[in-house]
């Protein structure tokens, strides 16, 4: 028998991993198995399972009153609220062929952009938001594409308004996958506060960055951008947060000289115990910094991603 993974289930039925976790733990609705390493595999019956609690959730049945209902009472259901139409045995698509490459999302992307394709532009970056697990989108699409656009622009062969509308446009995007994390059950403990200090106004970064920590099913509050100090550590501490994660971007490093203050500012704003991260341009922080503010450092997503991982198998 084929055995999925749960981002594989969570893209062929449109639940988010955090939803079909909730209906597992919370109503019993499915069993799924574990491999070796305790991750869980979806057999094709519990995928069809899936796909029918899916539809009769949305067609206004409370899960809890159908989460445990045998399959073909939910089959019967399903008939009788669709008016015969049904999809019963459900004919599973095929993953590789369902799923596209996130390099050919890439390139759509990049070629559409290139053209002042903005339908395109946006179509793709829908279809690749709804497509892909939150990891592929943000470091092998999005991050992967503003690093081009930005080496094309640098270049003089692409105009800065066309990295400015790219960055407007998936800000959306990006929003809507982080809106969905939200309305998701996360029995994770741990939880991060991600916000970027007073006159830094690039988010891309900080934006991907949650969206890893969706992917890694941990906690977090997103605050966007160009937040004095002090309205971060209070949200931090209103939340119990267990660390405040900042990025700065090589333009803000480039103009300002306090990436080393705004460290020790929060150092004192926060409790002793919340940890300090920050991602990005993070060449000006000192040695000494990093040790008496206690800051951990990430140059790039992929570093903060090993992270990530690591801490959501020892939460596990």
């Amino acid at each position: 028998m084929k055995y999925y993974n749960i981002q594989t289930v969570s893209q062929m039925c449109g639940l988010s991993t955090h939803c079909i976790r909730a209906w597992e733990k919370r109503y019993g609705a499915i069993k799924p198995n574990r491999s070796d390493n305790g991750r869980r595999l979806y057999s094709e019956l519990e995928l069809n399972r899936l796909l029918m609690l899916g539809k009769l959730s949305s067609l206004g049945n409370s899960i809890s009153l159908i989460a445990n209902l045998p399959d073909a009472e939910l089959e019967t259901l399903l008939d009788k609220m669709t008016n015969g139409k049904s999809f019963g045995s459900v004919s599973l698509p095929s993953v590789t062929k369902s799923l596209v490459e996130p390099k050919t999302y890439l390139n759509n992307l990049f070629m559409a952009l290139h053209a002042w394709k903005l339908d395109i532009l946006t179509h793709e970056l829908n279809k690749a938001s709804m497509d892909l697990t939150c990891k592929d989108f943000a470091l092998d699409v999005v991050a992967a594409l503003f690093r081009k656009v930005g080496e094309y622009v640098h270049s003089g062969r692409m105009n800065i308004a066309q990295e400015h509308t790219l960055s407007a446009i998936t800000k959306f995007f990006i929003g809507r996958r982080i809106a969905q994390h939200y309305r998701s059950e996360n029995s994770q403990k741990m939880k991060i506060t991600l916000a970027t200090p007073k006159g830094e106004y690039h988010s891309i970064g900080l934006m991907l960055a949650s969206l890893l920590m969706a992917e890694h099913q941990l906690n977090f509050v997103y605050l966007g951008e160009d937040l004095p100090e002090e309205s971060i550590a209070d949200a931090a501490k209103a939340t119990k947060s267990d660390v405040v994660l900042m990025a700065f971007s090589p333009a803000y490093a480039s103009r300002n000289k306090n990436i080393n203050d705004v460290c020790y500012n929060m150092r004192k704003l926060i409790p002793a115990e919340t940890e300090i991260w920050v991602g990005g341009s993070v060449a000006n922080l000192n040695m000494n910094t990093i040790r008496d503010a206690r800051v951990t450092t990430f140059s790039h997503l992929e570093m903060l991603d090993q992270k990530l991982s690591e801490l959501s198998q020892k939460m596990k």
